[in-house]
């Protein structure tokens, strides 16, 4: 069953599912997988059977979503969303529209679907922001959730839950995420991150 997180902005819904399809596929990277490490890949970034996309402008060529995905790798809490930061070069204010295009659903994401898993336990596929999914790849990504494999995952991330079809958010199980209160992150910084307490 597709997974859905959810959340307000900021809350680590990426982060969040980037863990979890590391820890489907064994990789012992954003998260401590102990005995139960399976992979030898480094991340999901470098993992065959993990696949991420994030909303884009029609004018971004795919190099572009690599380069996002890559400073994505390196920090899991990367604004790497084309509306949020149009340029990856500079601090350039022009607001780009991004989304998932019907044709961006057919010629990248749907060809992924259909893929065995090479190394891991599940094809894991996550799109971010899928508020912001069109009309026409609603539907497609519809169909696929009407005919789901048992190796192939989807994990949707979205600041708008009600705007996604009931259709497919019927056919997910949710899991939404909050922000943390003030004394769970200072409890955090104490904890993990080894900060005294003031």
């Amino acid at each position: 069953m597709p997974i859905y997180f959810p959340g307000p902005a900021g809350v680590g819904k990426t982060a969040f599912a980037l863990a979890l399809a590391e820890a489907i596929n064994g990789i012992d990277h954003l998260s401590d997988m102990g005995e139960y490490k399976s992979s030898k890949k480094s991340s999901w970034f470098t993992h065959p059977d993990i696949h991420v996309f994030i909303p884009m402008p029609t004018s971004a060529k795919i190099e572009e979503l690599r380069n996002r995905l890559e400073l994505l790798s390196k920090d899991p809490y990367e604004i790497i969303g084309f509306s949020q930061r149009p340029s990856l070069d500079d601090d350039s204010s022009k607001n780009l529209q991004a989304f998932y295009p019907i044709d961006y659903f057919r010629n990248d994401i749907r060809p992924v679907t259909k893929l065995k898993p090479n190394e891991g336990n599940r094809v894991v596929v996550i799109l971010t922001q899928v508020e912001t999914m069109r009309k026409e790849a609603a539907n497609t990504f519809l169909k696929l959730l009407e005919e789901p494999s048992d190796r192939l995952m989807f994990i949707l991330t979205t600041e708008s839950y009600e705007s996604l079809l009931p259709t497919i958010t019927s056919r997910c199980q949710h899991i939404p995420l909050g922000a943390l209160r003030d004394k769970e992150v200072e409890q955090g910084l104490i904890e993990v991150d080894g900060f005294t307490a003031r």
